[in-house]
């Protein structure tokens, strides 16, 4: 204001000071109806706002009128009105309002962090019921999957030796698929060891067949070398048969002859019997007559 009673109402400062406080207070205007419009904050005195709003309007109005006359170059009016009451009117308003906000700021840091804290409490007990929830859930997981499918495999490495004895032990109560698959091991173990033992009982019959058949052919191997001899003597024998019915054929044959020969000497012999019977009778009837 110095300058403006040195420099008079002609000063070229005049023009550019009114725009500056017309944007001023347009811009005060916008960002007051904006804080009005906002949420109310819980709790907070009402009648505080209403006062602040009211000086606000009373201190903005004068600084309008204020800036009004300033355009007119009015030096007795510009000077003449005093905003100071209203000013200082609308600072206790706000002072007022302030103190009433940072109370309601404190108590909403006080509650903040007490949701806080509760929140962490409760982020904590949850926290808490999750790892039981997990301990809870991997024991089950444990008794209901990892230890059947341990014991499935700790028997599937038994079958895998060859030892078919092992029973597999379950809950037969059960009715998940652990339980099934243990089921179906346990049924599998017990198919295996059937076959198993069908087929070392054919093994032991088929054994005992070679048994037979081994045995069996040693006996015929020894009838064989038997029948060999057998034949080898039969043989012999047949040879010396040969040799003896070759030796009767020569004999026959001899005898045949000689008998021929002594039909021969028999039918000469008969024939000189005849001619001496002839010569008998001859001289028995010479005999008579000459009796």
């Amino acid at each position: 204001m110095i300058w403006l009673q040195k420099e008079g109402v002609q000063s070229e400062r005049i023009g550019s000071m009114i725009e500056h406080a017309k944007e001023q207070l347009t811009a005060a205007d916008r960002w007051f109806k904006e804080y009005q419009s906002g949420p109310m904050l819980d709790g907070f005195d009402q009648h505080l706002n209403q006062k602040l709003a009211e000086s606000y309007q009373a201190y903005s109005g004068q600084l309008t009128q204020l800036v009004g006359i300033a355009a007119q170059r009015d030096m007795a009016g510009l000077f003449g009105l005093n905003v100071a009451p209203a000013h200082q009117r609308m600072e206790q308003d706000y002072n007022a309002w302030r103190a009433e906000v940072n109370t309601l700021a404190r108590l909403s840091s006080v509650k903040s962090k007490q949701a806080y804290s509760n929140m962490q409490w409760l982020l904590g007990g949850i926290l808490l019921l999750l790892i039981c929830f997990i301990l809870l859930c991997w024991k089950v997981l444990s008794k209901v999957l990892i230890q059947p499918l341990n014991l499935a495999l700790k028997h599937i490495k038994t079958i895998e030796s060859g030892d078919l004895t092992q029973r597999v032990v379950f809950d037969t109560r059960a009715r998940n698929e652990m339980a099934q698959l243990l089921s179906g091991l346990s049924g599998m173990q017990q198919s295996l060891a059937t076959t198993v033992g069908n087929v070392r009982s054919g093994t032991d019959i088929i054994a005992a067949g070679v048994s037979e058949i081994a045995s069996g052919n040693d006996d015929l191997s020894s009838r064989t070398e038997q029948q060999a001899s057998s034949l080898e003597e039969t043989a012999a024998s047949m040879e010396q048969i040969t040799a003896t019915v070759k030796k009767n054929a020569d004999n026959s044959h001899e005898a045949a002859r000689l008998a021929l020969s002594a039909a021969e000497n028999a039918e000469k012999g008969g024939t000189i019997v005849d001619g001496v019977i002839k010569s008998i009778f001859g001289l028995e009837k010479s005999s008579r007559k000459i009796s």
